[in-house]
């Protein structure tokens, strides 16, 4: 059955233009079977969407938009794309006004060259581009190519923003390639050309970004990408990268050197310091090697002298944290200041019960006794004193005194320094025998 519209036409309606998203059909005879639905692109709705159009109408006109570069369009010799417009080109199509130059979609040459032709503005129509899901591999790494080209305008301008979201966009559509759908070498090769160079160059992005983590691994992804490559040389895909102009100097010295330089120096400011400086010292064994990369060789060595100072550093750091909470010199100082705020000393008034006891009053010289009569008078017995043993009872008594006094201020201290712990193993402790009487329950 014939269709109303074609999908993804602009149709000219009386309420607007808007653009077929359901061809519908129709008998030959003309008679409506399913109408055609149209989005109206000059209305939005209260839900932010524009509404549909369900018509059978076909005499509405047809909108053709003009031809530009950077347009996919279909020749007689398959879809392409337009690169290209001139009023004249020499020696081609000299009798047409206005020439443009297409580059086809689905023809290659021998090494994978692409296709190009000159044809009028006549001989081509306008055509929507495919979405993602339509694109085939090889249209996949064409995509990524001219997202790779497009981020060199806002780089030149040091937009870094607009370059790492076109970078990452190209390595998005390179990592939804399966190597098994690449039916030649040369698409591998230029699968694996294009993945490097994106890769290196958003992970510089994003350095100058200050974002870390995804420096760390594009550029991990892409030093990963040339170790593997390094361990097939020799092989063909080898081969077709050298055909494409990428000497091994290029692949493994220098784009090597710039993916170990980016991902040690994202891991330096992630404190990652052994393994950036283990990757420096792959990148200046490749750098010292190659004269043009005198200047990656300064930088190198620069980074890797920061790195090593930054590791020191951090380790005298953490020492001197360890010793602090591990107690790395004056413990008894800090215990005996903890024992003096924990029970402090009480200052009392002369005449109340907790002041302090007078020192003993100790005579100069003996003790005269009293005759024995007089103790006689009093119905007093007479003994026999050894003075020096009277003397010698009353120092140790003294010092049990003192050695008392001394226990019961190591007692108020300890509880005071550790009363909280206690209580919290009381707790404890009656909790477990709680819960293991439940259990028994």
């Amino acid at each position: 059955m014939p269709v109303v519209y074609e999908l993804g036409k602009t149709i000219n309606t009386p309420y607007g233009p808007g653009v077929c998203v359901s061809t519908g059909s129709r008998t030959n005879a003309g008679t409506e079977v399913v109408p055609a639905q149209i989005k109206l692109r000059s209305w939005t709705l209260a839900n932010n969407k524009n509404p549909t159009l369900y018509t059978h109408n076909n005499d509405w006109e047809v909108q053709v938009p003009d031809i530009t570069v950077g347009c996919d369009v279909k020749t007689p010799y398959g879809r392409g794309r337009v690169v290209r417009l001139e009023d004249t080109v020499e020696d081609v199509y000299e009798e047409l006004p206005v020439c443009a130059e297409v580059l086809l979609m689905e023809w290659r040459l021998a090494g994978g060259s692409r296709v190009r032709c000159y044809l009028g503005l006549k001989e081509l129509e306008w055509v929507e581009r495919k979405k993602f899901g339509e694109l085939s591999s090889v249209e996949k790494i064409e995509t990524a190519n001219e997202k790779r080209e497009e981020a060199k305008i806002p780089l030149s301008k040091n937009d870094l923003e607009a370059a790492a979201a076109l970078y990452n966009q190209a390595c998005f559509y390179l990592q939804t390639i399966d190597n098994e759908s690449l039916f030649n070498n040369e698409d591998r090769a230029a699968l694996l050309e294009c993945m490097v160079a994106c890769k290196n160059n958003g992970a510089m992005c994003s350095v100058k970004l200050k974002r870390w983590k995804e420096a760390n691994q594009m550029a991990t992804e892409a030093v990963m990408l040339l170790d593997a490559m390094y361990k097939q040389r020799g092989k063909m895909i080898h081969k077709c990268l050298n055909k494409m102009g990428l000497d091994d100097e290029t692949l493994f010295h220098t784009w090597r050197c710039k993916g170990l330089y980016y991902a040690s120096q994202a891991r330096a400011e992630m404190k990652d310091y052994e393994n950036a400086v283990e990757l420096l010292k792959t990148a200046m064994a490749l750098s010292g090697s190659v004269p043009s990369l005198a200047s990656w060789d300064a930088k190198i060595k620069k980074l890797c002298a920061a790195c090593k100072a930054r590791a020191e550093a951090l380790k005298k750091r953490e020492k001197k944290a360890a010793k602090k909470m591990f107690g790395g010199g004056g413990g008894k100082e800090k215990k005996e200041e903890k024992n003096k705020v924990a029970s402090p000393a009480r200052k009392e008034a002369p005449d109340s019960p907790m002041s302090p006891i007078p020192p003993r009053f100790e005579p100069k010289g003996e003790l005269i006794p009293p005759p024995a009569e007089k103790i006689k008078e009093f119905g007093g017995e007479v003994k026999k004193v050894d003075v020096e043993k009277e003397k010698e009872k009353e120092k140790e008594g003294e010092g049990e005194g003192v050695d008392s006094e001394r226990k019961e201020e190591e007692e108020v201290g300890f509880l005071a320094e550790h009363g909280e712990a206690l209580l919290v193993l009381g707790v404890g402790a009656v909790a477990i025998a709680l819960i293991a009487w439940l259990r028994k329950k």
